[in-house]
């Protein structure tokens, strides 16, 4: 493994926890370039980020709740139809994004789907990201405080844990199909102590 990676990981280590070796994290250098944007963006533009992702947890909220009341009046599991429309627009959303992408392999997922988050979401912590595995903790959930700000009890969150998480593994799988994306085993949002996300690419094998 190069020297440069291991400088690099090291300048991400004094930013953030890492987990992973150099070698595991053949790709660092994409994680300190988000981080650096990150940094260079004004307090007013970090704010205007986190106010339109306060909207999409508030828009969300509002279509879990009708569709609470719909299950209530009419006796039908109006969640699971949800989610399955949920899961196919976010996998179309993916197939959009990999037309933007030349090449679709994981350092390319991670600038399309991962990058734009990584200094706004402290709690990530890097385990693998090279050619083949793609390995990341996230300890805090960037979502969370607006669950909270929004009134919504630790027990209702667990409840639309899976309705709301279901939208990443159906845009990454939409990205690349051909990648292994595995379900998350952990979710804060269950009470875990992180999100694991889990993503190979075998190239075709």
């Amino acid at each position: 493994m190069s020297k440069d990676v291991s400088e690099t990981v090291k300048k991400i280590k004094e930013k953030k926890k890492v987990r992973g070796t150099a070698e595991q994290l053949q790709h660092a250098d994409l994680i300190l370039a988000s981080l650096e944007k990150w940094e260079k963006l004004t307090p007013n533009e970090q704010a205007l980020i986190l106010n339109r992702m306060r909207g999409r947890v508030e828009i969300f909220l509002q279509w879990w709740d009708s569709l609470k009341a719909i299950e209530k009046k009419y006796h039908i599991d109006a969640v699971a139809v949800a989610k399955e429309v949920r899961i196919k627009k976010c996998f179309e959303e993916g197939q959009k994004l990999a037309k933007k992408s030349k090449e679709h392999g994981i350092k390319d997922l991670y600038n399309a789907c991962f990058s734009a988050a990584e200094g706004l979401s402290t709690g990530r912590e890097w385990i693998e990201l090279n050619d083949k595995r793609f390995h990341l903790w996230i300890s805090t959930c960037p979502n969370m405080p607006f669950f909270e700000e929004f009134g919504r009890s630790k027990e209702e969150i667990k409840e639309f844990c899976d309705f709301f998480c279901c939208q990443d593994e159906a845009i990454y799988r939409g990205f690349n199909p051909k990648l292994e994306v595995f379900d998350k085993p952990r979710c804060v949002m269950l009470g875990d102590s992180h999100c694991s996300y889990v993503i190979e690419d075998h190239a075709g094998e």
